[in-house]
């Protein structure tokens, strides 16, 4: 025995029986006695997207800060780091969507400043993190790739130029 299933619209699906069975819950809509299941959409559920979620990983890891100018201990502030970032960003839809993109971008600061004082790699990458994870979670995962990075590393910039004034970061797309 087969079961024409119709969703109100122009497509008809026929199942096996015994597949209705092992559903483990009632089916809204569902006649068991003729095994057709009446279901009807409107014109708003068609446009409305499928749930999803989206996913960034954003550790110390991923901020390999190396020194490019070495301090050499004079004067307020010296020397000054970089590190080549390669964020991963996820947008997950269920129930079978993945879509994983990269933004490359860079993040300097000085070594030394004078109203942080000393900031090695360690220091820079959690400044980091605290700086890209907020602004990863607040980015609109529908963008296009191409400007969600640009806008994403704009935000990092201005949010290193906002809330550590003394350091002197910046982050640039590259």
């Amino acid at each position: 025995m087969t079961v024409s299933m119709s969703c109100g619209c122009s497509q008809t699906q026929n199942m096996p029986a015994h597949v209705l069975r092992r559903w483990p819950m009632d089916v809204p809509g569902m006649n068991y006695e003729t095994g057709i299941v009446a279901a009807s959409f409107s014109e708003s559920d068609k446009d409305e997207a499928p749930g999803g979620l989206t996913y960034v990983d954003i550790t110390p890891a991923s901020f390999p800060f190396v020194t490019t100018v070495q301090d050499d201990g004079t004067g307020d502030g010296g020397g000054w780091q970089v590190a080549k970032v390669n964020l991963e960003f996820k947008k997950i839809r269920i129930p079978t969507s993945v879509i994983t993109w990269w933004c490359r971008f860079n993040i300097e600061m000085p070594l030394r400043t004078e109203q942080m004082g000393r900031v090695d790699a360690s220091r820079a990458a959690g400044f980091s993190v605290e700086i890209t994870r907020p602004i990863a979670y607040s980015m609109d995962y529908d963008l296009p790739q191409g400007i969600f990075c640009f806008q994403f590393v704009n935000k990092v910039d201005a949010a290193f130029k906002s809330k550590y004034q003394g350091l002197g970061a910046t982050a640039v797309k590259k």
